[in-house]
């Protein structure tokens, strides 16, 4: 991860978390009815997110190249080898490494091998 780390994206090297986050809210919003909004709460979201965004941004952050979604079905081993290959970049951009290294080891309880990985135990 920290080879990963260091490696230049395309772009402009600025944390694109909060960004992402809030296209992601909108186009979901897109995508519901108007009672599932409400009953979700989506509307209050924007505020949630704004203050975590303060929170979590107060002090320094090393900034990176994140993979941000770095579940072991995205490591490749080859044992024989002895060598990595991490695929599955569709969520890569700049953002804490911090924020990378903790969703990492999240990532690690799930069982992607059943029908409700999300539910960890």
């Amino acid at each position: 991860m920290r080879e990963f780390h260091t490696l230049h994206m395309h772009g402009p090297r600025k944390v694109q978390l909060w960004h992402k986050i809030r296209n992601w809210l909108s186009e979901v919003k897109t995508l519901c009815f108007p009672r599932d909004i409400k009953n979700f709460s989506l509307d209050n979201l924007d505020k949630e997110i704004k203050m975590l965004e303060k929170l979590l941004c107060e002090g320094y952050q090393d900034i990176g190249s994140c993979h941000n979604v770095l579940q072991y079905g995205n490591i490749m081993m080859d044992e024989e080898a002895k060598s990595i290959t991490i695929i599955d970049y569709k969520y890569a951009s700049y953002n804490p490494i911090a924020y990378d290294q903790a969703n990492h080891f999240r990532e690690m309880v799930a069982d992607y091998h059943t029908d409700a990985p999300h539910i960890e135990n």
